[in-house]
């Protein structure tokens, strides 16, 4: 993957960075805001506490996360394989939140 790393189990995984782990939305419900307010909602939450960074896999083929977390900021770091699956690794860098200092 171009400026990413590959493989990621071996230690490119932030121990310290919170993991958003999952994020599903009906069928019916997509491209009306579910998810977004769904993000905005977790990052919120991670501001208030201080939090600047948080990391989350998407698994390759599923194109339409992958372009979901892209076009909200995420940012790829990397792939790795895992169960029979190739997975793409995110990051995010949060604003802090007003007031508060990230960690």
């Amino acid at each position: 993957m171009a400026g990413g790393a590959a493989g990621l189990r071996g230690g490119g995984f932030d121990p310290r960075a919170p993991e958003l782990t999952y994020i599903a939305v009906r069928e019916d419900a997509r491209s009306a805001g579910v998810g977004s307010a769904l993000l905005t909602a977790f990052h919120s939450a991670l501001r208030a506490q201080g939090v600047g960074r948080y990391e989350l896999s998407v698994e390759a083929d599923n194109q339409g996360a992958v372009a979901f977390y892209e076009s909200r900021g995420l940012r790829p770091i990397g792939t790795y394989r895992q169960f029979g699956a190739t997975y793409r690794r995110h990051a995010m860098e949060l604003p802090p939140a007003s007031g508060a200092e990230a960690r």
